[in-house]
């Protein structure tokens, strides 16, 4: 389905698939990498209702994403309430982490708000053109790839900078989002809020091992958490 162009402040989310570089090394598992992200950002998009909706102006589906190499870039359009468009990103994005670690593979998610503007260009044969502008893009790509502390595989995070006054507020109502420092982190495996100390305990155990076996132990920690 094609892309709405959009410009004005929305929340654009940044996903990377983690540990990616060292999948180029085995062909079948970074072709296997790739086709799961894929095929399951465009069932999950697809799979929402874009009827339209009058009460707003728009689709009632608001979310949308374009996925390049092994990152995926999700925005909300901004017809919709805010705590809306926040609510529905992070219902896609919990949808989307769940089918990724199903089959194994775990994600980086960096969300910001700010403006943002996605345009649609003059396609020729062979080339198409897709301009992507604004500080919510830039600063969810920065907070994703060199914000300290590094986000962990597996971690979604908000990006506390910028924030409407309302989203702070109903940000601090989600049981299943907490404050660190200047990220407001969303625990999209639970589903038990109470279990939010021991989830973070466990990964903490990890810190010391070598990548490889942190990367499997990871996998089997959210894996358990997600049945």
């Amino acid at each position: 389905m094609p892309i709405n162009e959009i410009t004005g402040n929305t929340f654009v989310a940044y996903v990377d698939i983690s540990g990616f570089k060292n999948y180029m090394s085995n062909k079948q598992k970074a072709i296997t990498a790739l086709n799961t992200f894929y095929n399951s950002g465009y069932l999950i998009l697809n799979n929402y209702d874009n009827e339209y909706n009058s009460n707003y102006n728009c689709n009632k589906n608001n979310i949308e994403g374009i996925f390049v190499s092994d990152c995926g870039i999700l925005f909300t359009q901004n017809c919709y309430p805010l705590n809306d468009q926040l609510n529905n990103l992070l219902k896609v994005l919990k949808e989307l982490n769940i089918e990724m670690i199903k089959n194994k593979f775990m994600l980086t998610t960096s969300i910001a708000y700010g403006e943002f503007e996605y345009h649609k260009k003059i396609e020729f044969n062979g080339i198409s053109k897709q301009a992507i502008y604004g500080n919510a893009y830039v600063n969810a790509f920065l907070n994703n790839e060199n914000e300290k502390p590094k986000i962990k595989p597996g971690e979604c995070r908000i990006v506390k900078n910028n924030l409407p006054n309302e989203i702070e507020n109903n940000l601090k109502n989600n049981k299943f989002i907490k404050k660190v420092g200047k990220h407001y982190y969303y625990y999209w495996m639970l589903k038990d809020s109470s279990k939010i100390n021991d989830f973070n305990n466990q990964y903490k155990k990890l810190n010391n091992l070598k990548k490889d076996t942190k990367y499997e132990k990871m996998i089997g920690i959210l894996s358990n958490y997600i049945q």
